[in-house]
C-alpha cells in the first residue's frame, strides 16, 4: 500500500508568530449541521465560526468559500499526542477527525508556504491563490487573495532500515495581498 503523503505548512513570516490573538483553537466539520468531523491536513484553509456549545477556547471550522472573510489556516503543531500511527516524517502528519487544530489568521502582507497537497493545482510565481478551491484546498488561478512569491525544496532524500524513505518536500510560498 502506497503511503499518503499529506500536505506541509510552514510559517514563514506571519504576525501569529507575535500576536497570540491572532490564533485560534478549532474542530473541523465536513458538515456542520449534522456535527461530522472530519480529518484534515495542515496547510488548509477553514472559515472559522462560532464557539462549540460548551467551549471557551474551540471554534467551529468548515471549508471556506471564495469571498468568506473569517478565515485562517491550519497550522497544529506536528506531533502525533495518541501514538496510534505510523510516523515517519513530517508528510505523514495529519489532523484526526475530531480532535483539536491550530488555526493562524492572516492578514495582509503575512508569509507562508504549503506543499502541493494543499493546493487543486501547481502555481508559478506571481499566480495567485484564493478560497474555495476543491477539496477545501486553495485554489490556484489568476485571481484570488495571495500571490506565490517563491517556490522552494526543503530536505533530502532518506531512508533508514525499513522505514520508507522520506523525500524532499516542495512548499510553495504565497504573500497575503493587501485588501
Amino acid at each position: 500500500m502506497a503511503r499518503v503523503k499529506h500536505a506541509v505548512v510552514r510559517l514563514d513570516n506571519i504576525t501569529g508568530m507575535v500576536d497570540g490573538a491572532r490564533i485560534h483553537s478549532g474542530r473541523f466539520y465536513s458538515d456542520v449541521a449534522n456535527e461530522v468531523t472530519a480529518d484534515i491536513d495542515n496547510g488548509f484553509p477553514v472559515k472559522i465560526g462560532a464557539l462549540e456549545d460548551g467551549e471557551r477556547e474551540i471554534r467551529i471550522c468548515e471549508a471556506p468559500a471564495q469571498g468568506d472573510t473569517d478565515w485562517g489556516i491550519v497550522t497544529t503543531p506536528e506531533v502525533d499526542s495518541a501514538w496510534d500511527r505510523k510516523y515517519y516524517g513530517i508528510q505523514d502528519f495529519y489532523n484526526k477527525a475530531g480532535e483539536p487544530i491550530r488555526i493562524h489568521v492572516l492578514k495582509d502582507h503575512n508569509i507562508f508556504s504549503v506543499s502541493i497537497e494543499a493546493l487543486d493545482g501547481t502555481p508559478t510565481v506571481g499566480q495567485k491563490i484564493d478560497l474555495g478551491g476543491t477539496n477545501g484546498k486553495w485554489h490556484v488561478g489568476s485571481t484570488g487573495i495571495a500571490t506565490c512569491v517563491a517556490i522552494d525544496t526543503i530536505g533530502t532524500a532518506v531512508a533508514v532500515g525499513s522505514v520508507p524513505g522520506v523525500a524532499p518536500v516542495t512548499l510553495y510560498a504565497f504573500e497575503i495581498d493587501p485588501a
